[in-house]
């Protein structure tokens, strides 16, 4: 529908992207990568829509195994951040609106400082990441909090965006 009221005006096609790390990409490049996207959306008129997951460290039933779950989703409306990031930069601050506050606020993107997924992805070529995406450091944002429960690990993280990438 937002393709369609964008037709005929010379606007750039929107589309959504998971924001998740691709096949040799390290921390940094996903980073990069991720403020390059957020960054041309905005430079094309379109604020990204991002799709945020709490994820919990949560044992499963019966079981004894420990498994990282989405508790909950949600969705908030980027519309700042710099224009370019600092060499080895490990985060970005941004500009977003939450869509259930109605409010601006700021936060930062940040590659993870500890590992918040339990298995290793192997991307084929012998490295090993922990860590499949980047987190969404928005403290004014407690999406699934409440849905953590005691002695729980739980991360904020980046799932996807809508823009004009």
């Amino acid at each position: 529908m937002a393709n369609e009221m964008r037709r005929g005006f010379s606007l750039e096609k929107l589309e959504a992207e998971t924001l998740f790390r691709r096949n040799q990409e390290s921390d940094h490049e996903l980073l990069k990568r991720v403020h390059s996207k957020f960054r041309k959306s905005l430079q094309h008129g379109f604020p990204p829509i991002i799709s945020l997951r709490r994820v919990a460290d949560r044992r499963l039933p019966n079981s004894g195994t420990r498994m990282w779950i989405t508790v909950q989703g949600h969705f908030v409306v980027l519309t700042g951040l710099p224009k370019t990031l600092t060499p080895g930069a490990a985060s970005f601050p941004v500009t977003y609106h939450d869509t259930w506050t109605a409010r601006s606020l700021r936060g930062k993107i940040d590659i993870p400082s500890q590992t918040f997924f339990a298995a290793p992805v192997n991307d084929h070529s012998g490295k090993v990441y922990r860590n499949p995406t980047l987190i969404a450091n928005f403290p004014s944002t407690r999406v699934g909090l409440n849905k953590v429960r005691r002695g729980e690990k739980s991360s904020l993280t980046l799932a996807g965006a809508v823009g004009a990438f």
